[in-house]
């Protein structure tokens, strides 16, 4: 699925000269789940990551070589710790010019799988992760 995403996404990720990495295991754990829903899910996180890093830099989706988790992990400009607690809230807005559906949508879509999730920046904003565990 990772690697569908990658294909799906890479002509908008090459505009902004930024590079979409695979960290996939060689026996990946499976994912019992909706993969259009979940597709839907990694498609509009790495659509967030192209839009936080602007040009020039990378996301990496990498799948768990040990249990059922997908992260997606960018170099962009971060999520301040006053943001972050407030991302999945409905009608909370951290971008003026930006819509808030895609993280309510990811939101629900995962708590209707049972999955645990956690969006968070590195304490100096170089490190973004979106970790989904199933």
């Amino acid at each position: 699925m990772l690697m569908l995403v990658r294909s799906i996404i890479s002509s908008q990720a090459e505009s902004h000269t930024i590079e979409i990495q695979l960290d996939l295991p060689s026996d990946p754990v499976k994912l019992y789940c909706d993969p259009n829903q979940i597709l839907q899910i990694l498609i509009n996180a790495v659509k967030n990551s192209i839009e936080s890093i602007g040009e020039n830099g990378a996301v990496t989706l990498r799948d768990s070589h040990k249990r059922p988790q997908i992260v997606v992990i960018d170099n962009g400009a971060g999520i301040t710790k006053k943001h972050q607690d407030k991302l999945f809230t409905p009608f909370y807005f951290s971008k003026p010019t930006k819509q808030v559906i895609g993280l309510i949508l990811i939101r629900d879509i995962l708590l209707n799988h049972g999955a645990s999730f956690r969006l968070y920046s590195t304490d100096d904003l170089s490190e973004t992760r979106f970790e989904m565990s199933f």
